[in-house]
């Protein structure tokens, strides 16, 4: 297991193509109604590593396009948090208008906060 974890570090085309792999395999042999808690949370974590692969290869398809100045990981890990959490409520039959309009300004809060925190501060000139 740790090689292939190595091999799939050191090439960055194998990761996305495992986890393609994976999702496949997993959703396509699982059946959601007789599944265990454990099987479960492992379909919820691809779910999210295939959504922060999405957003992440999309934020580069719009920087190579010139429509992004730059990447920005924050970015990248709150949008795709926020439709996470939207298809997780989905799934459990709890998406409302009213949680989607409780989720945005959280988002927006929360992508604010965590940008301020990777600021470096500078020294003041006295």
């Amino acid at each position: 297991m740790k090689q292939i974890l190595a091999i799939a570090s050191t090439h960055k085309k194998t990761l996305p193509v495992m986890l393609l792999l994976a999702d496949g395999f997993f959703f396509a042999l699982s059946d959601p109604h007789h599944m265990p808690i454990p099987a479960m949370v492992l379909g919820w974590l691809l779910i999210a590593a295939s959504t922060y692969l999405l957003f992440s290869v999309g934020s580069k398809l719009l920087k190579l396009a010139g429509l992004l100045k730059q990447e920005k990981r924050i970015s990248v890990i709150s949008l795709s948090g926020f439709v996470y959490l939207l298809v997780l409520l989905q799934a459990v039959g709890q998406l409302s208008l009213r949680d989607i309009a409780a989720l945005v300004p959280l988002a927006i809060i929360g992508y604010l906060y965590f940008r301020r925190v990777k600021v470096k501060s500078l020294p003041y000139n006295t």
